[in-house]
This record gives structure tokens, sequence and C-alpha cells, in this order.
């Protein structure tokens, strides 16, 4: 994107909120506007002696000064018009006022024109240099409007995911849709104006089944389960984040639907020929991959001939390899999903005690239609129920028991799931919340032993300026350059204490920390007594009975910290180098097997001495390893005062395990 940074700077402080320009958007403008100003005020006070005149209440309509376009003007009674002199600039609407302008007010008035005139000039002039600089400027600014735009959409996206608890679906790579507990967006917004929740739905098409049937009561929600999934989808193409806990979406070419009903008198369509003016469109546009949504499926004909047009339908996209899902009460297009691989049954759920729907869906179970009991909960007579009822062959019957009884042990099944599901989130929001408090620790034990550390290198420092100031003064070169080791070496030694000493001072925030149980037996220190002891009970109210040398205390837990066993403490490595004179140093250094920190003082300790001994070259053996150890020392050595030039070592000489040192003679 182009430098915007000229217009941005000439457009500020010049337009005010309102659009219009602030005074300050040119030296001129600011002096126009003020002198109008002041010479509005005058005027005003001019005309306002017309007003209290001594016959003013005879000729006045009304006590005031106000404006007929852009001029100053009295109203005054029609039949008093010879009253004033002056022109007249207009009459009230019922002709009874006139609007007039005194002569003696004639030039004032020219005056104030004459400015708002130079103002409107000067305001046409800012905004043709403004104009005409954007218009140089107009492929950056194209380009700044298309990536606002795409910036403002993704704001809006993210606002939408957090007004609605909505996330972005995963794409699916293995041809799966799943939707867990998706809820339709638009009557999520409807119902919370009135306080009410959207009821989620969850529907899983994988594993070579990718049509749903989906039955039940009428006013039970099967119309909306298909807008929802069909809404999700179509949020999905957009990048929108859609309102489910959990969502894998294909990536669809076409979404098609042939929801509602359609009939129209003008067009001399039925219910049954609107829908197959739909389906006659969708199969001519279908392209795969595809999601179809058809509503209410074989509806407005014979049922067995809705029933072999349903089913033949569904064949007809499923053979094309898209998704279905149909929504139907026909319990042939049922069976057929039940005895079909690859065609699922679903339900509406339905409340048998209240005889009221619930809304949720249910997988892998058909659903009644339950019209009766609706019909009844509707208000129909009670007697025609009655007797409709009787009218239903005991075949039927046992069907609807049958599916009743198979949708309330999945309903069953469904809850016991959710509650499942709802255990497993909670353990999992425990988990995080404890991973949370763990790395906080740490990071607590990180910042103290940082603060330690700088401290102590703040004094190394100190002390190393000063014993550096003090070689300068007291020796030449020759001796200045034994001084400067033996001051490295003073430095090493302060180095040691102080880093021990912050390692004492930090026991207690060490890598064994309160995450284990404390238990009989184990090593503890008390907090800020810089004491140890030893657990001789643990009470049941948490307390400790410790041995702290010949003296027993009882304690709290959160008082004591746990220290690592001896036996977990891991032993220094000797160092192969002898401690006897300069003249007795070996060329060479083991640090294999020691802590990066211990390996580097030694290292300082061991070049100090180097320089004493007067060697020229030594080798240093660090191994291979973790890589750590090399890299720590070869980094060291590259910004050690007593090192002129360090590389790997040859084959023969331990290759890329150990590094050959070259000292500074100067």
């Amino acid at each position: 994107m182009g430098d915007l940074a000229p217009l941005i700077r000439a457009c500020r402080g010049v337009f005010a909120a309102d659009g219009g320009l602030e005074d300050g958007a040119s030296p001129r403008l600011r002096s126009l506007r003020a002198r109008h100003a002041s010479a509005a005020e005058h005027l005003r006070r001019r005309m306002a002696a017309y007003l209290e005149g001594p016959e003013a209440e005879r000729y006045l309509r009304d006590e005031y000064v106000t404006q007929r376009g852009s001029r100053f003007v009295i109203p005054v009674r029609a039949d008093h018009r010879k009253s004033m002199d002056g022109i007249v600039h207009g009459t009230s609407s019922s002709g009874a006022t006139l609007y007039i302008e005194p002569l003696a007010m004639v030039e004032l008035n020219n005056d104030l024109v004459r400015l708002q005139e130079a103002e409107a000039a000067e305001v046409v002039r800012i905004l043709t240099e403004l104009s005409d600089l954007a218009r140089r400027l107009r492929p950056e600014l194209l380009t700044a409007t298309t990536v606002v735009g795409r910036l403002d959409l993704l704001a809006a996206a993210v606002c939408l995911g957090g007004d609605f608890d909505a996330r972005p679906a995963q794409l699916a790579v293995d041809g799966a849709l799943e939707l867990g507990d998706v809820r339709h967006m638009i009557l999520m917004d409807r119902l919370a104006r009135s306080g009410g929740k959207a009821v989620p739905i969850s529907l899983l098409l994988a594993d070579g089944c990718r049509v749903l049937v989906i039955s039940g009561p009428n006013t039970g929600g099967k119309t909306v389960a298909l807008k929802t999934v069909g809404l999700a989808a179509l949020m999905t193409q957009a990048g929108l984040p859609i309102p489910a806990r959990h969502a894998v979406m294909p990536v669809f070419r076409q979404v098609l639907a042939d929801i509602g009903d359609h009939q129209s008198i003008q067009e001399n369509l039925s219910t049954f020929s609107s829908h197959i003016r739909s389906l006659v469109r969708m199969t001519g546009e279908v392209e795969n991959p595809a999601l179809v949504l058809v509503d209410e499926l074989g509806t407005g004909t014979d049922p067995e001939e809705g029933t072999a047009l349903g089913v033949a339908v569904v064949e007809h996209f499923r053979a094309q390899g898209g998704f279905v899902l149909v929504t139907t009460h026909h319990n042939g297009l049922k069976a057929y999903a039940e005895t079909t691989s690859g065609v699922a049954n679903a339900s509406v759920e339905f409340d048998e005690e209240n005889l009221r729907p619930t809304y949720r869906l249910l997988t892998g179970v058909a659903g009644r239609s339950g019209g009766l009991d609706i019909a009844a909960r509707l208000g129909l007579p009670e007697a025609i129920v009655r007797h409709a009822r009787t009218l239903v062959s005991e075949t039927g019957r046992m069907t609807q028991r049958y599916v009743a009884r198979l949708a309330e042990l999945t309903a069953a099944a469904e809850a016991a799931l959710r509650a499942a599901r709802d255990r497993e989130e909670d353990a999992a929001r425990h988990a995080r919340e404890s991973a949370l408090l763990h790395r906080r620790a740490q990071d607590a034990q990180v910042v103290a032993v940082d603060a330690a550390v700088d401290a102590a290198r703040r004094r190394l420092e100190k002390a190393g300026r000063a014993a550096l100031d003090q070689i300068e003064k007291e020796f030449g070169r020759e001796r200045r350059r034994r001084a400067e080791a033996k001051a490295r070496a003073e430095f090493s030694r302060l180095a040691r204490r102080e880093v021990m000493d912050a390692r004492r001072d930090l026991d207690t925030v060490g890598d064994h920390g309160d995450s284990e149980p404390v238990k009989v037996g184990d090593r503890v220190a008390l907090v800020g007594l810089g004491r140890e002891g030893i657990v001789e009970r643990v009470h049941d109210d948490g307390r400790l009975t410790l041995a702290v040398g010949h003296a027993h205390l009882v304690t709290r837990r959160e008082e004591v910290r746990r220290l690592a066993k001896d036996a977990d403490r891991q032993a220094r490595p000797a160092v192969s180098v002898q401690a006897g004179g300069a003249e007795d140093l070996p060329e060479e250094l083991h640090l294999r097997g020691w802590r990066v920190e211990e390996a580097l003082q030694e290292l300082d300790r061991y070049l100090d001495r180097a320089l004493l001994a007067g060697h020229l070259q030594v080798r240093i053996v660090h191994g291979h390893g973790s890589g750590r150890l090399k890299s720590a020392v070869r980094e060291h050595l590259g910004g050690h005062p007593a090192v002129g030039a360090s590389r790997p070592c040859g084959p023969g000489d331990g290759g890329d395990g150990a590094t050959l040192v070259t000292l500074a003679t100067d």
C-alpha cells in the first residue's frame, strides 16, 4: 500500500465531526468566520432597536429578528406595511405577516452576505486542494479502501463471534459434516430480545452416510433444523464463525434449498406443484459438492406416490455425491432411511407428558408426527380427536408406540451423552486452570532467579571495573597483562560466591516446589528462616511436625518448601585440571558432564591460569551431548578477553567435541 501520509497530514484538523470544516482549516477561513460572527451580532443589535421603538407594538407581529434567505428581517403586520420603510422579502402562509428588511439595514446585510460568499469560496478552495491531492493518490486510496474493508469485515466477524459465542468451523478433510450444539443465529437474536434461548441441535454425517431424513411433529423444529444447517454452511463459506460448540464442515460448491410453501393463486401453483418446480430447478443446477435441503419432501399429493417420489429424489442427489437433508411425515421415507445404507433417520423430540415439542434433534431414530396430540393441544374439540384415535389401525398404533419408546430411549441416551460431555469439559477446564497456576508459579520462580542473577551481575560489574581501574594505575603493559589475568581470577571467584549466595537465597523457589505432597522423611526448608528440617509427622489438618537440629516444631504446610533428596542432587563431575601451580597446568580442560553455568565458571578460572602459565594454545573438551554445553562454551570463548581466536579441533584431536583456543598475547 502506498504512502498516504501527505493526505492524512493535509486533512488533519480540517474536518469537523459533522462533516463540515473546522475554523482552523485555514487562517483565512478562521478570519472570515470571526468577521461574519461579529458583523451578524452588530446587525442584530441595530435591528433590535426597531423592536424597542415607541410605535413597535402597533405594527410589529412579533418582537424578534429573523432571517429570510441570508438576510435579517423584521416581522411586520400586513395592515401596517407603510409603517416601515424597507424591502419585503416574504409573506407568512396566512398572509398576515410581512418580513421586511429596513432600508437602513440594507448595507449591513450586504456586508454580511459578502462575508458569507467569501467564506463559501474559501471552503471550496480548501476542498478543491484536498480533492486534487486525493486524486493524485487514487491508486493508494483504492488499495487502502480494499484493505480497510477486509479489516472491517474481520473485525465484524470477531465481534459477531463474541456476541453469539461463535467459533470458526473446522474444514473437513474426509468429507464429514459434524455439528455439535449448533444454533440458528437469527433465531438466537430474536429470542434473546424477548428473554428466550434457542435450543441447540447436533448431527453427524460421516463414514459414507450423507443423507438424513428428519421426521417428527409439526411445529417441532424440523424446518428450523434444515435452516440451521444451511445457515451454518453458508457462514462457513463466507469465513464467518458459527454459534456451535464444535463444527466440522465440508467446502460446498452449492447450497440448494426448497423450504416453505410457495403456492400462488396468481401463478396457478399448488403446494405440490410449487415444490416440484423447485426440485426441477435444483436437479438441473446441482454441482457437487453440494448441500441439498428439502422441506416436507413428497408432500401435497397421495402419500404412496409422495413417498416414491421422495425416495427417487433422495437417490438422485445421493448418487451425485451431495449431502442431503430432508424432512417428511411419510412413514415410507422413514422406513427407507432405516433400511438403506448411507441414509440415517433423525427426529425432533416431543414431550409426551406435556404434549409439547422440545425442539431437540435425536439422531438415529424416526419420529412420529403426533398430529392428533398437536390437534388436541391447539384446541380441536376432544370428541373429534377421540374419534380420530379410534380410526387409527392397530398396526399404526403399535408402530407409533414403538417409535415413541425408541425416541424415549434415544432421548435418555442423548441426555447421558450430554452429561458425560459436560463432565469431560469440566475436567478439561480444571486441567487448564491447574496448568495456568503451574505456569504462573514457574514464572514467579524465573523472575526471582533473574532478579538475583541481575543483582549479582551488577555487583560483579562494579567489582570488575574497580579492579581494572586499579590495574591501569599500578602496572605497565607487561605487568598489566598479568594483573588482568589475576583480576579475572578474582572476578571468577566473586562470581562463584555471588551465584552460590543467590542459589542459597532462592533455595525455596527451586525446581522442587509445592507440586508434590510432603511426606514423612522429606527434607524441607522453612520459608524466611533459612533453616532446614526433616518431616516427622503429617497431621490430618495439614500441619507438619519437623525435626530442626535438636528441636521439634509444628508449622503449617504453606510455610515450608520441599527440598530435593540428597540422592536426587546431581553430583558435580570432577575436572581433569589440577589446582597446582601455573607451571603444572595442563594444556587441555575436560568439561564433559558439567552443568553449563558451573562449566563456564571453571573455564574462566582455567583461562586465567593458562595466561599466567604462559600457554599459547589450550584445548577445551566439552563433548557433543545435547549440544547445549558446546554452544555455551564457544559463545563464551567468542567474547572472552583472554581469547585471541578459537575453532573446532581437527579429527585427530577430538573433532567437533573439542575446541582449540589461541590465547591473547597482547
